[in-house]
């Protein structure tokens, strides 16, 4: 099993979030735009340069609202189980009214998904309920960690809020499996 650390940028424009859209095995899927994290250099640090790499484009980093742990199958041509931590942050572009492109076309595009509509194509699959409804609520329940196991049968995945208001965690389960946290 691969194991590696991503990090990812949430990035809301006129109720659209930013996304690579790509293609695997004739599926298209959508992705939250960010890359794997390199030795030596914070997660910040990485988010900023993935965007430059990937997009041509600088960003300004908010907050951190999820850390997330999956298990999944992946891969283009032959899938393989992989596990990873990714550290969602909310940011926004520095130049609010750029074209952002991707400098990966044809294989991998820059979209924008509408908040409150159907996100079926949004990976991971725990990202679709929360997303728009955390935006909804202007992120008042970040940061949150999500462990997500697609591995087993039923699939799993906990979601637990990490600061409340009053000082304690909260925690619930979004599909399968009993929560253990």
């Amino acid at each position: 099993m691969k194991f590696f650390v991503r990090v990812a940028a949430i990035i809301v424009r006129d109720q659209q979030v930013l996304v690579h859209r790509s293609e695997q095995q004739g599926i298209s899927y959508c992705a939250l735009p960010g890359g794997h994290l390199e030795v030596g250099e914070t997660t910040e640090q990485c988010l900023i340069r993935e965007f430059v790499e990937e997009f041509g484009v600088t960003i300004q980093i908010e907050r951190l609202v999820y850390i997330a742990e999956g298990m999944f199958m992946a891969g283009r041509k032959k899938p393989k189980p992989k596990h990873e931590i990714v550290f969602y942050y909310r940011a926004h572009l520095q130049d609010p009214m750029v074209v952002v492109r991707s400098r990966e076309e044809p294989t991998i595009y820059a979209d924008w998904l509408a908040l409150d509509s159907d996100l079926a194509e949004l990976y991971p699959q725990w990202l679709r309920p929360l997303l728009p409804s955390d935006y909804q609520h202007d992120w008042r329940a970040c940061p949150r960690q999500i462990i997500a196991n697609e591995l087993i049968e039923p699939a799993y995945t906990s979601v637990r809020q990490l600061y409340s208001g009053d000082g304690n965690s909260k925690s619930s389960s979004l599909a399968g499996g009993d929560d253990n946290s």
